[in-house]
């Protein structure tokens, strides 16, 4: 923990002056003074409006963490959505420390519209619209092509499709459905 301490003393005396971190790097300039004067009014008057960093267990981050997980959506893409880093994330993903009531807010806040593109989920909803198009009288092809491939048919990897091409077969069933696709 020192060396990391000392680490970052040795990064921020490498910041202009008139910078928080460079103050806390030991520059005691008037510049510095002024910018670490200047974060610590902020810092009380957000206190004084109700502002508090307060620290809550990571309990209920780690269990939305893993409804989205049976959901197909990976930490990752939570951590991204959330604006919090991967490294808060993995944190509460294996259960150490405790985070600031504000992330949690903000990872309670992410639903399954932040699934990466790339991520595998279950391929029955997916089939059953493809299957429901062709009862309706589409083609494979057809189908294929409004979706954007070049080959000359659907070929999905069972049990599991991508979100991007779940997302793609759910947008063109909708399409259909609204009349707005011509054969």
């Amino acid at each position: 923990m020192k060396e990391r301490i000392a680490q970052l003393a040795a990064s921020a005396a490498h910041q202009p002056h008139g910078t928080r971190s460079r103050y806390n790097s030991g520059c005691h300039c008037f510049q510095c003074r002024v910018a670490n004067t200047n974060y610590e009014t902020a810092r009380a008057a957000k206190h004084r409006a109700g502002w508090h960093a307060r620290l809550v267990p990571t309990d209920k981050a780690l269990a939305h963490l893993d409804a989205l997980s049976q959901a197909g959506v990976g930490y990752k893409s939570v951590a991204d959505a959330a604006g919090v880093s991967h490294t808060t994330l993995a944190r509460v993903k294996y259960g150490r420390g405790q985070i600031r009531a504000t992330t949690e807010a903000r990872i309670l806040a992410v639903d399954r519209g932040a699934m990466a593109d790339g991520a595998r989920i279950a391929a029955g909803p997916t089939l059953r619209l493809i299957a429901g198009m062709v009862r309706d009288g589409y083609t494979r092809l057809w189908i294929a092509r409004q979706l954007g491939y070049k080959s000359t048919g659907l070929q999905f990897r069972l049990p599991t499709v991508s979100a991007l091409n779940a997302s793609r077969v759910e947008r063109l069933y909708r399409r259909i459905e609204e009349g707005r696709v011509s054969r």
